[in-house]
């Protein structure tokens, strides 16, 4: 199976780099619709990876908007702090997600995939280390889970009950004060309660890049011990990168 990636479910705000593919409206469903029959041609599954970049994008991508997240903890990268999500866009984001899933399945891949790894906007809020909230979306990783529960929740809505759904998931940030496999395992356990049909196991933020990006110079499979422990906690499928 092939996994498409990046398709911004907000333009400009949730672009990740200057030229991702996008699928927040449904103009675009056609033509990915092309790009999964391409695909499939050859007797291969397709996934469809919905994102938002959050604080980790450019300026020059943004088109003058603002950038977010869950809280304002600056990026040195973008040389700016982010402003934090008021509950009512969060909500707003729960429905541009589901509605950008319900999408992926229009066009017809075979699976979904939302993306909650690498620094991006999901997983800025159970990440400890970017999630400094006081409302019912911070403080408690229960409370840091929210957003991300309640997108699979409205996706599950939309999309129905087979349709199979993936969550990409940081088994650790490595930064200073972010997401450990701990917490990690107990959020892939949450993940499975809700409906989720496989995790795909990654790592790292843009502030520890190696682990996102692994180059030859990291050990052969650095990434498969975190894809073990998610295994342990949870029944549903584990993918390792």
């Amino acid at each position: 199976m092939s996994i498409i990636d990046n398709l911004a479910v907000e333009w400009p705000r949730g672009k990740v780099g200057v030229k991702p593919m996008r699928i927040d409206d449904d103009r675009f469903i056609i033509r990915l619709n092309e790009l999964a029959e391409e695909i499939q041609a050859y007797g291969a599954k397709v996934a469809g990876q919905i994102c938002h970049a959050g604080r980790q994008t450019k300026m020059t991508a943004l088109e003058g908007e603002e950038m977010i997240s869950a809280s304002d903890v600056p990026w040195l990268g973008s040389g700016t702090v982010p402003r934090p999500l008021t509950v009512a866009e969060i909500e707003n984001l729960v429905e541009k997600f589901a509605k950008a899933a319900l999408r992926v399945k229009r066009a017809r891949f075979d699976a979904l995939e939302i993306h909650s790894a690498h620094g991006y906007l999901l997983v800025s809020f159970p990440s400890p280390q970017l999630n400094r909230r006081t409302d019912a979306y911070g403080g408690s990783l229960e409370n840091r889970m929210r957003f991300l529960l309640q997108i699979i929740e409205r996706t599950r809505e939309l999309v129905g009950p087979d349709y199979p759904i993936i969550v990409r998931l940081n088994g650790s940030d490595y930064v200073a004060g972010g997401l450990t496999i701990d917490e990690s395992k107990l959020i892939a356990r949450q993940l499975e309660r809700a409906g989720v049909d496989a995790i795909n196991v990654s790592a790292g933020t843009y502030e520890s890049a190696n682990w996102t990006f692994p180059t030859m110079a990291m050990e052969k499979g650095c990434l498969s011990d975190l894809a073990a422990e998610i295994k342990v906690a949870v029944s549903i499928p584990v993918i390792t990168v």
